[in-house]
């Protein structure tokens, strides 16, 4: 059912109720529940119009409902991060192989290791700020509402106004980088391993 919380003043203008109360409480950590509300019906016993209502059950099993949807999107997350890892590392894979006629005649031409390691992790590092900000327009401009809708007419929280907290994102945004100069630095490797005649000539 819905719940009205009104002023004194309202509850005797609108229905000539005077000096009216109302006490929540909640159990300490550990305690028995319905030892707790079979004590409190013994305190209210004499007290006229007075009604106990123990939510204790409903609240668990509203808990229990939350648990089970956070895990359920927590294991969505982490199935699309690891898609995603995959995709990177082979989209990054791919683009550094096709390219190493060319990288392997900057070689010839003189660069060493190390500057060619330098210009291939600054590829990488390149590519994870970009992917970062894509990541935060979409997060900005699509998700956040698609979330803010979700808790406000699915959950029905009246005031929704948290997001994703600064520090996660921010280390979200430094392991995309992590991620995409690793991605970069294993066909670098390869390269540099390989013959410089036999890259130029693929």
């Amino acid at each position: 059912s819905q719940s009205f919380i009104m002023t004194n003043r309202q509850m005797s203008s609108q229905f000539g109720i005077e000096d009216y109360s109302f006490v929540n409480a909640s159990p300490a950590a550990g305690a028995d529940p319905d030892q707790a509300s079979s004590q409190l019906l013994q305190k209210i016993r004499d007290v006229p119009k007075a009604v106990l209502q123990d939510y204790t059950v409903a609240i668990e099993t509203q808990k229990n409902y939350l648990r089970q949807q956070q895990l359920f999107f927590s294991g969505i997350a982490v199935i699309l991060l690891v898609i995603s890892l995959f995709h990177i590392m082979n989209s990054m894979n791919y683009s550094i192989l096709f390219h190493r006629r060319e990288y392997g005649i900057i070689r010839a031409m003189g660069i060493t290791d190390i500057g060619f390691y330098g210009m291939i992790l600054r590829t990488g590092f390149l590519y994870g700020i970009l992917a970062d900000l894509f990541i935060f327009l979409i997060y900005n401009i699509v998700f956040r509402k698609i979330m803010d809708y979700y808790m406000a007419h699915v959950v029905q929280f009246l005031h929704f106004t948290a997001g994703v907290p600064n520090g996660i994102m921010a280390a979200l945004m430094v392991l995309n980088i992590l991620i995409a100069i690793i991605a970069v630095s294993i066909p670098a490797r390869k390269i540099v391993k390989s013959n410089i005649i036999d890259e130029i000539e693929r």
